[in-house]
């Protein structure tokens, strides 16, 4: 039938308004042009052949079908349809164009092959479609479908539909379509990219094991798309990137899907709402994944998920993410890259067990200024690379016990200003590059029970320094080589080196190794220093502890305690004075008197007076010998030793009786001698006094002594000299018991 001949035909057969006419098997010879014509019958075509283009631009019609029909070209641009186009398992070589049309009904292409080498396969831009768009069940556009700023009253059906576009037009162009129902591209596959930025969509997106395909380029723009519904891309499979960027949803999953796109970001979603979660466990992404400024209804999940950053060595971008949930990296979620989630806000808990992170050298998980309603657990998780988070603040506990760290950049776990509202424990952890803590504010305790930690080169293991614990610390039987820093801390409890051996790097010969620094730190409670192994000098000055409990055997070679105030101290095993001050002599190389009188302090607190004095004798002993010059040691060691042989520099005044008895006797024998040999005579006179050498001798010594002997007796030269000699000691002897009960030997 040649077009002309059927054009009349349409135009001329004498059918009731709304008829139908129907042909059926027809070969349509020429270009039919029906184009700026009012058509009100409906018209059905069925299994016809068409050698050139169908023209109905501007046509007013009812409804139209071309149902197995096969088409060059058809053109229905600002064609306004009564009813519904139908194109089901039509073949259409060269395109279809609705570009501005109107449809009250749907538009069906169910099957369809529709080709365009130079446009979309089917353009229905700026078309208004009062009904469903229906492009499942196998259809083909080899060119592209486009609905961009059209309207839809109903669904988007692309199910198992298959959209290749062309010339770097997209496969699916639908940028600021309105659709009041759902987008179905369910099990479809699609090359070009499917584009929905802008787009109102009043249901569901559902992308559910869709094929997309447009490497190293965008497979699936949404970005400022308001979907009303859930985007669904489970078991999605992408070669390219997906970008979400500023999309409003219900929820989005991901779930189990592959998303490949080495060139870039695999999945941007910055700036996302979401009223539910983002799902996208056990999903393989090669690309990073950008969440930067987006807001999560509830949680996102990542579990089991295997991600690998690309060119990038940042899988995850979060900066300022929010969510009301928590964060889950669980069931062995693995990462080529790292997670920065700095200055994010977590509603609930950020969980990382069993998380395995590798990053080439940089920071595995940034958590810098992030703020955590729950807990932050990382338990048995193993990452490469360091956890920095200055300022971050958990709200619950941070559970760091098993996990594994290894960091070329020092320090591996970087979290100084840390905040947690419970516990910090991170037992049996083995931490490679040290730990920074200086600041952190911890509520509950903090531990490090059996871990492992190693610092980098002279930088300590762990560094605590001005940080605030309401608890106790315990690194009890923990393994640390490097410096541990205390500086300034303070601990309202325990603070525990139970079996702990803590080593540190050798240093040039002559340099002091400082293994412990604890200088103005406050604890509340006991410190148990009983280390198994310290390879390093204490730094104790200015701490304060309610009490100090060590082992001898682990005292270091050198303990700087100048300043150091406790209020008890006990030693294992048993801990003489003795021992004690040995302890107090090893604050190298300065010399101080306030760690005798702070230990002779707790003793006459305890009640031990005895020891109170023999601490304050060899204070007196160190003082004196001193930081003097050698000639003037020649005068004040003999002197010193006087002292602390007579009196004890006044501690013990008592002693004086035992060179006066000394001297008692001695005089008794050398007088008694010098007596009868005739050297001491009687004084002549009426008064006859039988000469007793032991009370003249004791009349001699004593300066205050009225025996009634010195007087009565006549000494010659001989004797003279040894009553001279034994006034003199006497005299001696009763001056340093006199000023060793006044206090004047002892030193301040």
């Amino acid at each position: 039938m040649a077009a002309e001949a059927l054009t009349d035909a349409i135009l001329s057969v004498d059918l009731p308004k709304a008829g139908l006419l129907s042909i059926v098997g027809a070969r349509i010879i020429g270009r039919l042009d029906l184009s700026a014509r009012e058509i009100p019958k409906v018209i059905r075509f069925r299994g016809c052949y068409f050698d050139d283009e169908v023209d109905l631009k501007y046509t007013d019609a009812r409804s139209i079908s071309f149902a197995l029909s096969s088409i060059s070209r058809l053109n229905l641009a600002a064609t306004s349809i009564h009813g519904n186009l139908l194109l089901d398992e039509a073949d259409i070589r060269d395109g279809v164009t609705l570009y501005g049309g109107s449809l009250s009904g749907s538009l069906s292409c169910k099957g369809a092959k529709i080709a365009c080498r130079d446009w979309y396969a089917l353009d229905a831009s700026l078309c208004n479609i009062g009904g469903a768009l229906l492009c499942g069940e196998n259809f083909h556009a080899e060119g592209g479908v486009s609905i961009a700023r059209a309207h839809v009253g109903g669904d988007v059906n692309f199910n198992s539909a298959q959209l290749t576009g062309h010339k770097n037009r997209p496969a699916l162009s639908g940028q600021d379509t309105k659709i009041d129902g759902q987008i179905n591209l369910s099990y479809s596959s699609s090359s070009g990219g499917v584009d929905l930025r802008d787009s109102r969509i009043g249901g569901n997106v559902e992308c559910v094991e869709t094929v997309l395909r447009n490497k190293a380029k965008v497979t699936l723009d949404a970005s400022g798309a308001r979907i009303s519904g859930r985007l669904d891309a489970a078991r999605i499979d992408a070669d390219g990137g997906i970008i979400l960027r500023a999309c409003e949803v219900d929820a989005l999953t991901m779930a189990a899907g592959r998303i490949h796109n080495d060139g870039g970001g695999a999945v941007e979603l910055s700036d996302i709402q979401t009223g539910r979660s983002i799902d996208l466990r056990n999903v393989n992404i090669l690309g990073h994944v950008t969440l930067v400024d987006g807001n999560v209804g509830r949680d996102l999940i990542l579990s089991g998920a295997r991600l690998k950053g690309g060119r990038s060595n940042v899988s995850v971008y979060a900066e300022g993410l929010s969510t009301r949930g928590g964060i889950y990296l669980t069931r062995s979620f693995e990462s080529s890259g790292g997670l920065d989630f700095d200055n994010a806000r977590i509603g609930g808990s950020f969980y990382g067990t069993k998380a395995i992170v590798r990053t080439n050298g940089g920071t595995a998980l940034s958590l810098r200024g992030t703020v955590i309603g729950g807990d932050l657990e990382l338990q048995s998780a193993n990452l490469t690379g360091d956890i920095t988070g200055r300022a971050c603040d958990v709200g619950r506990a941070v559970i760091l016990d098993q996990i594994e760290v290894a960091s070329r950049k020092p320090p591996a776990l970087n979290l100084p200003g840390l905040k947690v509202g419970s516990d910090f424990s991170a037992s049996k952890a083995v931490i490679d590059g040290g730990i920074s803590l200086a600041g952190a504010s911890i509520s509950g305790e903090a531990s490090f029970i059996e871990s492992e930690v190693k610092g980098i080169g002279d930088l300590p293991s762990l560094s605590l320094d001005r940080g605030e614990l309401k608890g106790q610390l315990s690194f009890a039987h923990a393994k640390l080589h490097g410096q541990i820093r205390l500086h300034g801390a303070h601990i309202h409890a325990v603070l525990s080196f139970d079996n702990t051996v803590l080593t540190c790097p050798r240093k040039k010969k002559g340099e002091e190794i400082v293994a412990l620094i604890m200088r103005h730190m406050i604890v509340d409670e006991s410190v148990y220093a009983q280390f198994a192994e310290i390879g390093g000098a204490m730094d104790l000055i200015d701490a304060r502890v309610g009490a100090w409990r060590d082992v001898k055997d682990a005292w270091p070679e050198v303990i700087a305690v100048v300043g150091f105030k406790y209020n008890a101290i006990t030693g294992s095993p048993k801990v003489t004075i003795k021992d004690r001050l040995e302890w107090c002599n090893r604050n190298k190389p300065s010399f101080a008197l306030q760690p005798f009188e702070q230990l002779a302090q707790v003793c006459r607190a305890s009640g031990n007076e005895e020891d109170a004095r023999k601490i304050g004798i060899e204070m007196q002993r160190l003082l004196r010998n001193h930081n003097k010059s050698e000639i003037r040691k020649l005068v004040t060691v003999p002197w010193s030793f006087t002292l602390r042989v007579l009196i004890g520099y006044g501690y013990k005044p008592w002693r004086i009786v035992v060179p006066f008895v000394i001297f008692a006797i001695i005089g008794t024998i050398i007088f008694s001698t010098l007596h009868a040999d005739g050297h001491i005579t009687t004084v002549p006179g009426p008064r006859k006094l039988d000469f007793n050498s032991f009370r003249y001798t004791v009349d001699l010594l004593f300066p205050v002594a009225l025996l009634g002997q010195r007087g009565n007796f006549v000494v010659d030269s001989v004797a003279a000299w040894f009553s001279f000699f034994f006034t003199v000691t006497g005299w001696f002897l009763t001056y340093i018991f006199i000023a060793g009960l006044a206090g004047i030997f002892k030193r301040a």
